[in-house]
């Protein structure tokens, strides 16, 4: 499954767990769509915080800074990048 489409699974899934939890009539519906909700929740911040515990190299020209710091204020050394792979998927999609 592509990454894109497992991320919009995993909110589809919340949001229609968290819709049927307000119907749900009795316990075990209750914690079993709960547990779908929580299950949703954790894979969409592993998959987006996992990646940022280890960054990518970056060059200090791809860092917009607003004009604030320019090499040598900001040297290519010290420009470490949070790979988010969903984001730069979509950027690859998008310029084609």
């Amino acid at each position: 499954m592509n990454k894109k489409y497992s991320m919009t699974f995993a909110v589809v899934l919340s949001t229609a767990s968290f819709v049927g939890l307000l119907f749900a009539r009795d316990v075990v519906e209750f914690f079993l769509l709960a547990e779908l909700i929580s299950l949703a929740v954790f894979f969409i911040l592993f998959s987006m915080i996992a990646p940022t515990l280890f960054p990518e190299k970056g060059t200090a020209g791809s860092v917009f800074t607003g004009g604030a710091a320019k090499p040598p204020y900001l040297q290519d050394q010290e420009v470490y990048i949070p790979p988010y792979p969903y984001f730069k998927q979509a950027e690859v999609e998008g310029d084609e």
